[in-house]
C-alpha cells in the first residue's frame, strides 16, 4: 500500500489509523502516571484517610504545591481510566477517589506490593535502554541496556548502589506475591502434600 492509496480511505477509516497511531505514541504517559502516583504515596493517602478523597483532600494530604492542585485531577482521571483507582460522586456532588484491586497493590508496607518492582521499570535507568532497541538490532551489543550504559545490567547493579537496591527490592517483591499466590493456591498446596 502507498501513500496515495492510504490517501484514498474513508476518512473514518484514517481517523481510526491516527487514532491507533496516537493511542500507542502517547502510551508511555499511563505508566508514568503510575510512577507519579506512587511517588506522591497516593495509594497510601487514600488507605489512610480511610474513604474515598475529593481532589481536595487528596492535593492537601500530599503536599501539593498549591499552582499543581489542578492538575492533579488531570493525573486521576488518567489513573481512575487506567482501573488504578475508582471514582465516585459524593452526596455533595464532589468527585472523590477511592482504591481499587489493582491500587491496593501498590501500598508501600503491604506484604504483597508490587510497587518496588513498578518503580525500577520505570526508572530512566531501565526506561533508557528502549531508547536503544534500533541501534541494538543492527550493534552486535548483548542488550540495549549495555549499549545505554555500557555494561551488563548485573555490572551496572554492582557499581551503583542505589540501582543496585531498587533492583533487589524490585525482585524480592515480585518474588514474594507469586511465592504467596503460589502457596495460596489449593491444588499447589494438594501437591505439596503428596510430595512430603
Amino acid at each position: 500500500m502507498d501513500l496515495m492509496s492510504v490517501a484514498n480511505e474513508p476518512a473514518k477509516e484514517l481517523l481510526g489509523a491516527q487514532t491507533h497511531v496516537w493511542n500507542h505514541t502517547f502510551s508511555y504517559l499511563t505508566p508514568m502516571a503510575l510512577k507519579c502516583a506512587l511517588q506522591l504515596g497516593i495509594p497510601d493517602g487514600i488507605r489512610n484517610h480511610g474513604k474515598p478523597m475529593t481532589l481536595g483532600e487528596l492535593a492537601i494530604s500530599l503536599c501539593l504545591h498549591p499552582s499543581k492542585a489542578h492538575s492533579l485531577g488531570r493525573l486521576m482521571r488518567l489513573l481512575v481510566h487506567s482501573n488504578f483507582f475508582s471514582k465516585q460522586e459524593l452526596s455533595s456532588g464532589e468527585e472523590a477517589f477511592d482504591l481499587t484491586i489493582n491500587s491496593q497493590l501498590l501500598f508501600k508496607d503491604h506484604p504483597l506490593t508490587l510497587a518496588p518492582f513498578v518503580l525500577m521499570e520505570l526508572d530512566p535507568i531501565l526506561v533508557e535502554s528502549s531508547y536503544n532497541f534500533a541501534t541494538w538490532f543492527q550493534s552486535d551489543d548483548d542488550t540495549p541496556f549495555h549499549i545505554a550504559h555500557k555494561k551488563s545490567i548485573w555490572e551496572y547493579a554492582s557499581s551503583v548502589p542505589e540501582f543496585n537496591k531498587l533492583f533487589n527490592n524490585a525482585m524480592s517483591s515480585d518474588t514474594q506475591f507469586v511465592v504467596s499466590l503460589l502457596m495460596s493456591d489449593i491444588e499447589f498446596k494438594g501437591l505439596l502434600e503428596r510430595v512430603e
